[in-house]
């Protein structure tokens, strides 16, 4: 048995066994029954590597991977702050490495990941990702938010900038999104937001750090019985003052959500 480690890497990856051969001529390794442990959870690869360049790889990887042995990855500056929980892998990868596919699926269970510019993290993660070529889907995963319960369903596709399209449910409404995937923002082409009686509609820029600034604009009609009952507790105080009918906004934001109260507000 082995021990690997690396400086990123939260925990030492142990137990590993298995069979490498190395194959001067192609230039290839070879790899079989290639099993470890990190953090107890059990992992197996096998596949080939091509050391030549372009590297190039034929992997396949299944086991349980404790995902918060990759926060030494994670950017300082990037929108993820903190994930953590279990990924239970049957992926295949194949091809070079700057240009690498991908198939299989990820079974999440009680995961969390925190988005820079939320307050709260998305806790108790779990559900089915279905990695296609160039496409991501999320199946079935439920999870909750400031102890908000929600469903989700997406698809993301990874050919040129990402593009992301969500449907995510609470329990008194609905949300949908379509967008894309910057450097710097979520770029909202259309999102709304349906409850009972509303439906209201978002476009522009979600900063992906903290001190990015957002900019969107929302348009729509809320009735006000349906304001007490925004997901998040976004509006808590409304409901004791029992308002009655309903308003049309045509509204701007501009701001870093980080710091939402001297952030910019026009509305008519």
């Amino acid at each position: 048995d082995a021990t690997l480690s690396n400086p990123k890497l939260k925990a030492p990856i142990t137990g590993v066994s298995g069979r490498v051969e190395y194959d001067a001529i192609e230039r290839r390794l070879v790899i079989s029954h290639l099993e470890s442990r990190l953090l107890d959870q059990p992992m197996a690869v096998n596949g080939t590597v091509r050391l030549a360049a372009p590297v190039d790889v034929t992997l396949a990887i299944d086991g349980t991977l404790p995902i918060e042995v990759l926060t030494g990855w994670l950017p300082p500056e990037g929108p993820i702050q903190d994930i953590g929980g279990l990924a239970v892998l049957d992926v295949d990868l194949h091809g070079p490495l700057n240009a690498i596919s991908y198939a299989g699926q990820i079974h999440l269970k009680d995961a969390h990941v925190r988005w820079g510019t939320l307050p709260h993290p998305f806790d108790h993660l779990t559900g089915l990702l279905v990695l296609r070529d160039q496409r991501i889907e999320a199946r079935d995963i439920s999870c909750s938010f400031h102890e908000e319960p929600l469903t989700l369903a997406a698809t993301v596709t990874t050919h040129g900038p990402p593009e992301v399209s969500a449907t995510l449910g609470f329990p008194r409404g609905q949300l949908s999104v379509a967008g894309r995937v910057t450097d710097e923002d979520l770029v909202i082409d259309e999102t709304t937001v349906s409850l009972n009686q509303s439906r209201m509609r978002l476009r522009g820029t979600l900063g992906r750090t903290a001190e990015r600034v957002s900019a969107f604009q929302l348009t729509g009609t809320m009735d006000f019985a349906d304001a007490s009952q925004l997901p998040f507790g976004l509006l808590p105080r409304l409901e004791a003052w029992k308002l009655a009918g309903a308003a049309t906004a045509d509204a701007t934001f501009e701001g870093r959500l980080s710091d939402w109260r001297a952030a910019k507000l026009r509305a008519r």
